[in-house]
C-alpha cells in the first residue's frame, strides 16, 4: 500500500537546453538537450520520492512521450500508474540563456482526454 498517492492530469516530458544568447530570427546553436518528468503532481512525488517516501503517481500517458516519461520515472526507482490514452503526452522547452542566467519557459497545451460513458444514460 502506498501512503501518497499524486494525481496529474497533464504531466509533461520537459526539454531544457541553452544558447550562448536569445537573439530573434537567427538560428541559435543548443546544448544538447536534457528531458525530466514534469507536472506538478508528477514533481511532487519526484521530490516525496527523493525523501524516501513511498508516493504513487497516477497520470496520464500516451504516444513516445509518455512511455519516455514512464521509463523516467521507473528508472528512478519509482512505482508508476499511468493511465493510457491515445493523445501524445505533451512536451515543454526550457531554454537558458547563458549571456544573462535568465531562463524562458515555453509550456505547451495538453491534450484533450475525453472519458467514455459506461452507461448508456
Amino acid at each position: 500500500m502506498y501512503p501518497i498517492i499524486t494525481v496529474t492530469l497533464n504531466p509533461a516530458v520537459d526539454v531544457s537546453t541553452s544558447v550562448q544568447s536569445l537573439q530573434p530570427e537567427k538560428k541559435l546553436r543548443c546544448a544538447a538537450p536534457r528531458t525530466e518528468p514534469g507536472g506538478g503532481g508528477i514533481n511532487v512525488a519526484r521530490v516525496l520520492h527523493r525523501f524516501g517516501e513511498k508516493v504513487l503517481p497516477v497520470y496520464f500517458a500516451g504516444g513516445c512521450n509518455g512511455g519516455l516519461l514512464t521509463a523516467q520515472l521507473t528508472s528512478a526507482g519509482m512505482a508508476v500508474a499511468p493511465v493510457g490514452m491515445l493523445a501524445e503526452t505533451r512536451e515543454n522547452l526550457h531554454v537558458s540563456d547563458i549571456s544573462n542566467g535568465r531562463q524562458y519557459r515555453f509550456v505547451m497545451p495538453g491534450p484533450s482526454v475525453r472519458m467514455r460513458r459506461t452507461s448508456p444514460c
